[in-house]
């Protein structure tokens, strides 16, 4: 059976790496057991003082293994990369980039199982508690079960009128900037003035100009000679059409 040197856990960009490193091996310790087309071998870990345990099996193909039998020699078999030292020992490690949806909670503990099927067939079961796994994962990072559960305690707390509390300071803040707006930039009254006697653009001329001399955009009462921006008077096209009807 082989040994584990030792195992890592980290958090690269949303992802998990697990990196499983063997010990120093012989040729006839990896051939051991032979299974059709495949050398198989397995290692497990059981650190009872910080409640971890990790099982390792591996099966890599003969025709592979065979390869390595040249000095300082180095590659890949699937997810299994390999070194040959210069005294012919054998030194193995596998890298796995995991999904946070693939890690399963159980009780106060963490369970992550890796099915690697490529080149080399690599089956990786790891244990280990929920502060050691929050060392390395950050802790706003949900599993999959714990996302589904938290989306549903927010649902009934939203249909019961209960909103969750970081909903609120970003409301009033919001309301607040928009009052500050509000007073820093109150609406513009129209300028009036008075028309030249000879200037078309006058109140008398203009649409907006209703019954008792009452100016729809400016909402107040005018002269028939003021003037103002916004005048706007109906045009005539030729054969007698008219825009706005």
């Amino acid at each position: 059976m082989a040994k584990i040197e030792n195992v890592s856990l980290s958090y690269i960009k949303g992802r998990i790496k697990v990196e499983v490193l063997f010990k120093e091996m012989t040729f006839h310790q990896l051939k051991d057991i032979e299974l059709d087309q495949y050398y198989f071998f397995e290692a497990n870990m059981d650190n009872k003082k910080n409640d971890v345990q990790l099982d390792v099996k591996v099966c890599l193909p003969i025709n592979a293994v065979n390869r390595m039998n040249l000095k300082n020699n180095s590659g890949k078999i699937g997810s299994v990369s390999y070194n040959v030292t210069s005294n012919g020992m054998i030194v193995l490690k596998t890298i796995h980039m995991l999904s946070p949806d693939m890690v399963k909670k159980r009780e106060n503990k963490y369970a992550l199982n890796i099915v690697s099927d490529s080149k080399s067939i690599v089956n990786i079961s790891y244990t280990l508690p929920f502060e050691l796994y929050h060392q390395v994962i950050p802790h706003n990072l949900l599993t999959k079960e714990e996302a589904r559960i938290k989306a549903s305690q927010i649902t009934d707390d939203i249909l019961n009128g209960n909103f969750p509390k970081e909903f609120g300071p970003k409301n009033k803040k919001r309301k607040e900037s928009i009052n500050k707006t509000n007073t820093k930039n109150p609406q513009r009254s129209i300028k009036i003035w008075v028309a030249r006697d000879q200037a078309f653009k006058r109140c008398e001329h203009c649409i907006n100009l209703h019954t008792n001399n009452y100016c729809v955009v400016n909402k107040q009462v005018v002269q028939s000679n003021n003037a103002c921006s916004r005048f706007f008077t109906p045009k005539v096209y030729l054969g007698g059409s008219v825009s706005p009807r």
